[in-house]
């Protein structure tokens, strides 16, 4: 075998470095030439979103009407005005009688939208005072007023002004005290008037307990 060399050959191959695209080029090059889709929602599908949603909104509009109708709320009872007129530095011109007596106002709150309130019968008030010295409470006065009809979204201000016999004497130990501890005690009978079919066709018996504290002058 005859050993032949092989020839030389030299070649030069000029590439521009500049002209050469990129990857990020060519990303953008071919992401430009693609066309902007958008995919709309089948028909079908939308349909039934709407009617679903529509669906929801008019159960739960029932749901809030049921209850509205049916379900009441229990009154709330809050104090509005607590005063002693013997403790009351403000008011110096004052008989003997309202000297010795205590006025109390008391608020109370129908919150039912469409469901009023009959306050049957007569409504107790009892009102006991718990000296910071002593734990044991001390019965201050007790008293009744006439119930009332109230009507839905109100709220109605019952008033009492009493007596208190043993005033004088409690008074010592209000007055060596900063502040003093009451403790109002409501009991009455409530009928709701549904304009439908109540939950509830009994009178409901309630015995709210109201904590105020006066604060001596």
């Amino acid at each position: 075998m005859s050993n032949h060399s092989l020839p030389d050959f030299d070649i030069e191959v000029d590439i521009d470095i500049d002209q050469a695209p990129t990857n990020n080029e060519d990303i953008h090059s071919s992401g430009s030439s693609l066309p902007d889709l958008h995919i709309p929602l089948p028909t079908r599908r939308k349909r039934w979103f709407f009617l679903s949603y529509s669906i929801f909104l008019v159960l739960y509009l029932v749901f809030v009407l049921v209850l509205a109708y049916t379900y009441p709320i229990k009154p709330a009872c809050v104090i509005k005005h607590f005063k002693l007129p013997a403790l009351d530095n403000k008011s110096p011109n004052i008989t003997q009688q309202t000297n010795n007596s205590v006025y109390v106002a008391i608020n109370f709150i129908n919150r039912n939208p469409l469901i009023s309130y009959s306050y049957d019968g007569l409504i107790d008030i009892a009102i006991d005072y718990y000296p910071l010295a002593d734990p044991k409470p001390v019965s201050f006065v007790s008293t009744t007023t006439q119930g009332f009809y109230q009507h839905h979204r109100n709220r109605t201000k019952v008033e009492v002004h009493v007596v208190v016999p043993d005033l004088p004497r409690l008074l010592l130990k209000m007055k060596k005290e900063s502040f003093s501890f009451f403790l109002v005690n409501l009991v009455f009978n409530v009928r709701f008037n549904c304009k439908v079919s109540c939950t509830r066709k009994e009178p409901l018996l309630m015995n709210p307990a109201i904590w105020y504290v006066y604060v001596v002058e």
